[in-house]
């Protein structure tokens, strides 16, 4: 394999190893961050189990070079690639198989909030317990009913106004969210009320 081919391969596997995450993050991404902590501790937990299961084999086949570079490569990719899929596909389970039916929440808007690093958020009143809730940019991005025209609004990326229509401070918003099937509770949508 040229130089060339090698490069394409190590952004093939970046991409392979980091797609789950930012994935999950776009589409099936929960509340709170407890969700990635036992996701990407369940994938450690297998893919330290697929190292103990092969390690024998490893062994055993430290003379034959060729049966040893295809078993470190399994153990290389179970260590690796096992985490951070156990978060794609335990996400991705609790959001397809969630039965649970949409529940919405009143909150008050206190802030819009745009980190030097990272996604701007909307921080709101909880309806959970909780001091405050975080709601991501993507669930309140989208313009609904009652919105002004965009050409009188300040667009929703950060650097073009202080917030977005949807996240005025003071203002009163509908979240509406499901329990998700392991019960890691996950946004459907974010209203303004009227």
């Amino acid at each position: 394999m040229g130089p060339l081919g090698k490069v394409l391969l190590s952004l093939v596997i970046v991409f392979a190893w980091a797609a789950p995450v930012a994935l999950t993050k776009l589409f099936a991404d929960t509340l709170d961050l407890f969700p990635y902590l036992a996701c990407l501790l369940i994938g450690l937990g297998l893919g330290a189990l697929v190292c103990v299961l092969l390690w024998p084999l490893v062994r055993a086949g430290l003379t034959q070079i060729r049966r040893m570079h295809g078993l470190g490569l399994a153990l290389a990719t179970a260590i690796a690639f096992a985490p951070t899929w156990s978060i794609g596909i335990g996400l991705g389970l609790n959001r397809m198989f969630d039965r649970s039916s949409a529940v919405s929440h009143e909150c008050q808007v206190i802030a819009w909030k745009v980190p030097p690093k990272g996604r701007a958020y909307c921080v709101v009143s909880s309806w959970r317990g909780n001091k405050i809730e975080k709601l991501d940019d993507a669930p309140i991005s989208t313009l609904g009913p009652g919105a002004p025209p965009p050409d009188s609004w300040r667009a929703v990326i950060p650097s073009a106004g202080p917030y977005p229509f949807k996240c005025t401070p003071g203002k009163s918003l509908i979240v509406t969210t499901r329990t998700g099937l392991f019960r890691w509770p996950w946004v459907v949508a974010v209203e303004r009320k009227p």
